[in-house]
């Protein structure tokens, strides 16, 4: 009884069989070296920021200096609404985002354990708030309960630590939510200090918003995050840790940093 492999090849050539065989070799490598698909958020400057010739700010630069040195060429980035991440990484459309782990990312991804970089978060208010002064005294999170948070869909970060708050989802944005801010729509704007600089400074809102001195929400990681079934993705996640505690130490991180943070 002849198999099936057998049947499959029976009647051609030893020239047509090689010839057949190294094609789909061929076809795996090209498969295995495309560029990993990276989608991130398209309009939080100064770490992202969608530009004609592409994506750029920190965090794109830091993908493409690192990323080739675990795969095949530069990375493809692209923006997207934050609130469509994950749909479009399920429908196979993409391979990885860099982003805040949270636990619901984390049930689909796979998380590098070396952050691409770390941002502090800080509490905003209107100047002109009423209740301004009791917001002044305000030094952790839990003394926020009782005001009402304003926030983006998509915000992983706020939708995972702020569940029992009082929040505004209403806005489409970051640089939204806090000209929200500034009209007092809500209290507070708890915010990744690098974007929330850069937008109050860019949408002249400096007279109206002030970032509370007193109040330390602490660092957060943004971690390269990969689907778990992307060829190799623990090799690549490995990679991507050693490079990233190598490129650390580097003089273009520096440079970078003086770039977009002014550090």
């Amino acid at each position: 009884m002849k198999s099936r492999v057998g049947s499959a090849w029976s009647g051609q050539t030893p020239v047509a069989v090689w010839l057949g065989a190294t094609l789909a070799l061929l076809a795996c490598a090209a498969a295995e070296a495309a560029p990993l698909r990276i989608i991130s958020g398209s309009n939080f400057p100064p770490l992202i920021e969608e530009q004609p010739e592409g994506m750029r700010g920190l965090l794109p630069d830091v993908l493409n200096e690192v990323l080739p040195r675990c795969s095949d060429g530069a990375p493809q980035i692209r923006g997207v609404p934050w609130n469509r991440a994950l749909a479009i990484i399920q429908a196979g459309e993409a391979d990885a985002i860099a982003t805040v782990a949270t636990k619901e990312r984390l049930v689909q991804l796979e998380a590098s354990r070396v952050p691409v970089l770390v941002s502090p978060f800080r509490v905003y208010a209107a100047r002109d708030n009423p209740r301004i002064d009791q917001l002044r005294r305000v030094t952790s999170l839990s003394e926020l309960a009782g005001f009402k948070v304003g926030s983006y869909s998509g915000n992983g970060w706020v939708h995972e630590n702020l569940n029992g708050f009082h929040v505004d989802y209403s806005a489409t944005s970051q640089s939204l939510t806090l000209q929200m801010l500034a009209h007092q729509r809500f209290d507070v704007v708890i915010e990744n200090e690098y974007a929330a600089r850069y937008l109050i400074r860019q949408g002249g809102l400096s007279g109206k918003i002030e970032e509370l001195p007193a109040a330390r929400i602490g660092a957060v990681p943004w971690h390269l995050l990969v689907r778990r079934d992307y060829p190799g993705v623990h090799e690549l996640l490995a990679c991507f840790d050693r490079e990233m505690v190598s490129f650390r130490n580097s003089p273009k991180w520096s440079e970078l940093k003086r770039l977009y943070l002014g550090r």
